[in-house]
C-alpha cells in the first residue's frame, strides 16, 4: 500500500447490524479520535445510521478503541501529532476503515 498524502486516508465504510432501525438501515460504528470537537460529537451522534462506538483522548487509546469496537470509522483533526503514522498504523491493521480527518475549521480535508 502507498500512502501518498500525510492529511488524506482512503478506505471504505463496512456497514453493521443489527439496527434499531430494522434492515433498511446499518448502523455504522465510529470512534471520535483526539482533539475532535464536541460540535462533531453532537452532529455525529445525531445521525440516525450513525454510533459512536468510542471516544480516545490519547493515541494508544484510540488504537485499542478501534480494535476493540471494530469501528467502520475514525474521525480525526488535522491537529492531531503524527496523524500521518496514526492513519497509517490503522489502517496497515484495517484496510476497509475509513478515516476522516478533519481541519481546524472543521472540514474534511481532501486531496
Amino acid at each position: 500500500m502507498q500512502y501518498r498524502d500525510p492529511l488524506y486516508c482512503p478506505g471504505a465504510i463496512r456497514i453493521v447490524g443489527p439496527s434499531p432501525f430494522g434492515d433498511a438501515v446499518k448502523r455504522i460504528g465510529v470512534v471520535l479520535g483526539i482533539r475532535t470537537e464536541i460540535a462533531i460529537r453532537d452532529v455525529v451522534a445525531l445521525q440516525p445510521d450513525i454510533e459512536i462506538v468510542g471516544e480516545a483522548q490519547e493515541k494508544f487509546e484510540l488504537l485499542m478503541m478501534v480494535k476493540e469496537t471494530r469501528a467502520d470509522a475514525v474521525i480525526l483533526s488535522a491537529g492531531e501529532p503524527d496523524i500521518s503514522g496514526i492513519c497509517s498504523h490503522l489502517l496497515g491493521e484495517y484496510p476497509s476503515l475509513t478515516i476522516l480527518v478533519l481541519g481546524a475549521d472543521g472540514k474534511l480535508i481532501e486531496r
